[in-house]
């Protein structure tokens, strides 16, 4: 029951769905702000596979990340 649920036991459960598949590029960007750049880069890679359509977008995320 989620009512009974300590706040780190719900940081914990964000934690493991965030490197399951609940990669968004809001999280990246985040990663990013927080100097992760190598973490950042990875999620927009597995963007790419998901969303080919934003291929070229994400690879531009990418190289302003590596260019910095």
């Amino acid at each position: 029951d989620m009512a009974n649920q300590e706040p780190e036991d719900l940081a914990k459960k964000r934690n493991m769905a965030f490197t399951g598949n609940a990669i968004s590029e809001g999280m990246a960007k985040i990663m990013a702000r927080q100097g992760k750049i190598e973490r950042a880069i990875e999620i927009y890679e597995q963007l790419m596979l998901k969303k080919p359509e934003k291929k070229a977008y994400f690879a531009e995320k990418i190289k302003d990340l590596t260019t910095e």
